[in-house]
């Protein structure tokens, strides 16, 4: 639920304990889902984002994952 809102925050250089003040969370159980889903990594770049032509009603945002396109290679 708070996915995209981590995500601009980070991007915008918040810190953990910041953000879970400002969603009202707890900064362990922050910071852990942080890592369970990479987010800190998607945030650093080491994920792609690959655009597609837009298809009314779609979300066309393809994530690539670098380490998997090595390993289909």
């Amino acid at each position: 639920m708070y996915q995209p809102q981590i995500i601009d925050f980070l991007k915008e250089g918040m810190n953990v304990s910041t953000i879970a003040r400002e969603l009202g969370v707890s900064r362990s159980s922050l910071k852990d889902y942080i890592e369970s889903r990479g987010i800190r990594e998607l945030v650093e770049g080491s994920w792609m984002e690959i655009n597609q032509p837009q298809i009314s009603g779609a979300d066309n945002t393809i994530l690539v994952c670098p380490f998997e396109q090595e390993k289909q290679q």
